[in-house]
């Protein structure tokens, strides 16, 4: 079982790039040549990488010194478009924090900007759920030892990292620690330990009691009839509650987030095929179970 949770933040708890270009672009208007076009789908497909890696992207006709030098006047001015006009964060994010919160401590490790972290936590309040964050701007050092950093800092056994990009995935990969996509997001990553999809991220990591299912989903009765819902006992219910959000959630995974065995659920999954109310799509590693009624 997991005992924490580490966030990233762009593309993962916010979407600031729209804000974010809009500040961007007054500093290539001001300090620079070059036409302020940048949109927050160009910011999406760069958010992730370290600073100077999208420096060099947008400022490649200048210097090394002088596209750090831009980069820092960027992020100045980013930090006061935030604490101006915050960016949204994404969909029920406070309520599922407040939850979590309960149950888990919660940090952040971005790849960003000294700073940076500070305002989003200042600009959404959401500073009260979160014991601690790291980014490179603080350390010098890049996610995956960020994420060490965190581990060693507050001694935690079983962390996992919520994150929208394969960069992510790739420092998780290295810091030894599960990956949680968050599809979401900006980026993609490739075949995932688990995924959350838009509207479940209280699923993953709360309890399995009745009353924080139905907050996520509300519409097993969409999936499965009254009559069939007064037959299954409490356990089935729920299993099929959670394949409702995801029919892509392995029996691991069920497991885990109802607190059984993996036995007594692939014995709960076997009944409920049998009684046809759900079918298996493809194989046992790579399918999903479709709901039949």
């Amino acid at each position: 079982m997991i005992d924490s949770i580490i966030f990233d933040v762009d593309g993962t708890l916010w979407d600031s790039t729209d804000i974010v270009a809009r500040a961007w672009n007054r500093i290539l208007e001001q300090e620079t040549d070059l036409k302020p076009t940048l949109t927050g789908a160009t910011l999406k497909g760069l958010f992730g990488r370290l600073l100077p890696d999208i420096a060099a992207v947008i400022f490649e006709k200048y210097e090394k010194q002088r596209q750090l030098e831009l980069i820092d006047l960027c992020c100045e001015e980013e930090h006061r478009e935030l604490l101006a006009h915050p960016a949204p964060v994404y969909d029920t994010l406070e309520e599922a924090l407040q939850i979590l919160s309960e149950r888990y401590p919660l940090y952040i490790v971005s790849n960003c900007q000294a700073g940076y972290i500070e305002v989003f936590l200042k600009a959404t309040g959401l500073g009260c759920y979160f014991q601690d964050h790291l980014c490179p701007g603080d350390t010098g050092k890049a996610k995956a030892e960020n994420i060490r950093t965190i581990i060693r800092r507050h001694n935690l056994k079983s962390p996992v990292y919520v994150g929208d990009t394969s960069g992510d995935q790739k420092a998780c990969q290295s810091a030894g620690v599960p990956f949680i996509f968050a599809s979401y997001g900006f980026g993609t990553a490739e075949q995932p330990e688990y995924t959350i999809n838009p509207g479940d991220i209280m699923i993953k990591f709360t309890s399995p009691e009745d009353r924080l299912i139905r907050s996520v989903t509300g519409r097993v009765t969409e999936k499965v009839t009254d009559k069939v819902t007064d037959t299954l006992d409490e356990t089935s219910l729920k299993i099929l509650n959670l394949l409702a959000v995801d029919p892509a959630y392995t029996t691991t995974f069920l497991a885990e987030n109802l607190s059984l065995s993996r036995k007594t659920v692939s014995l709960r999954l076997k009944m409920l095929k049998e009684n046809g109310l759900i079918e298996r799509i493809g194989s046992d590693r790579k399918g999903y179970w479709k709901l039949l009624k």
